[in-house]
């Protein structure tokens, strides 16, 4: 029903989720210690609506009916409280003009959703599921609300914004965590340019002379040697990255190859050399050491994370526990 892409500091290629609250005292961007929210998922990532529009490139001019549904997943850590359970409040409103990095975007008016309770690390949630009757009479309102804020007046998408707050009794409070919704008309040619989410089949590990480990599939224990680099590189199932047909600046017709971005996330006591990666252009080899190199730095066990996104609302992730010893080989399970 809903369709979901991370909000991006830039329009072209930047795929950074926009986070308010406190996350103090780690080492590393990329290394979670406390409570941290590390992805936003919807799928399917493009929500279609059923509409009567007087203009369809103005989508302001629709009247909304019916909305796809979307399971919304959000993933998070906290370290520092691993047992206590999650609860996440969603939240929908249209566009804010007026945000600051230091205010929640969605404020009076609002449409609030019901809280979900779950187990750390992932909660799902269908968005159609925790509407109430009476909020979904709201959602077409919404919608419209959120063409309006925008200053293309919905051309080429309406954007709905979601504000998840978690909460796991961390001491530094709530983490709020946003991620910018995308609803289109559905259309008689089925919606060619239609968004789906990429797709990481599993991890592949590489030493230090960029030679071939094996592939973690997810889920998969990796055992690490201290102090001994191995690279990695997330591998994506084949048509992950699309391609697809868009408006450039000058109002001419173009086809736009996704530019898929990748965050990296680890529990203390290991780090990698780059918290984020682009994925290669088409043509482009594969980097020999990997998209990021990642260390152990002490005798312990822990869980690290490779989140994708591709500029378009796409998100997948995948989930890997490792060990590290001193004797331990990288390379074997």
């Amino acid at each position: 029903m809903v369709s979901v892409r991370l909000k991006y500091l830039s329009l072209i290629s930047s795929a950074a989720l926009v986070f308010n609250g406190c996350t103090p005292d780690f080492q590393s961007q990329s290394q979670v210690i406390d409570l941290r929210i590390l992805g936003i998922k919807a799928e399917p990532p493009e929500a279609l609506f059923n509409a009567s529009c007087t203009d369809m490139t103005k989508l302001s001019t629709c009247t909304v009916s019916s909305v796809d549904d979307m399971r919304i997943t959000a993933l998070f850590a906290d370290p520092a409280h691993p047992a206590h359970p999650g609860v996440i409040s969603p939240t929908l409103c249209p566009p804010q003009t007026n945000q600051t990095p230091s205010n929640p975007i969605c404020g009076a008016g609002s449409l609030e959703l019901m809280q979900q309770h779950g187990a750390q690390d992932q909660i799902s949630f269908s968005l159609q599921g925790e509407l109430t009757a009476a909020d979904l009479q709201q959602l077409p309102a919404l919608l419209i609300a959120s063409a309006q804020a925008s200053p293309l007046m919905g051309y080429g998408g309406l954007q709905v914004e979601l504000q998840l707050g978690v909460d796991t009794a961390d001491p530094f409070g709530v983490q709020l965590g946003h991620k910018t919704l995308v609803f289109n008309p559905r259309t008689a040619d089925g919606n060619p340019n239609r968004n789906h989410n990429p797709s990481i089949t599993g991890m592949k590990l590489l030493d230090q002379m960029g030679h071939d480990l094996g592939t973690r599939a997810p889920g998969e224990p990796l055992l690490l040697t201290l102090h001994q680099e191995i690279g990695l590189r997330p591998v994506l199932a084949a048509g992950s990255i699309e391609t697809y047909q868009t408006i450039d600046l000058t109002g001419a017709r173009v086809t736009v190859r996704e530019n898929l971005a990748w965050d990296f996330y680890s529990t203390a006591n290991a780090d990698f050399d780059k918290g984020s990666a682009s994925e290669p252009l088409a043509g482009v080899a594969d980097p020999l050491e990997g998209l990021t190199r990642f260390t152990a730095i002490k005798q312990a066990t822990g869980t690290l994370w490779a989140v994708v996104h591709d500029g378009r609302g796409g998100t997948d992730w995948i989930q890997i526990p490792w060990t590290a010893s001193a004797s331990a080989d990288a390379g074997t399970p």
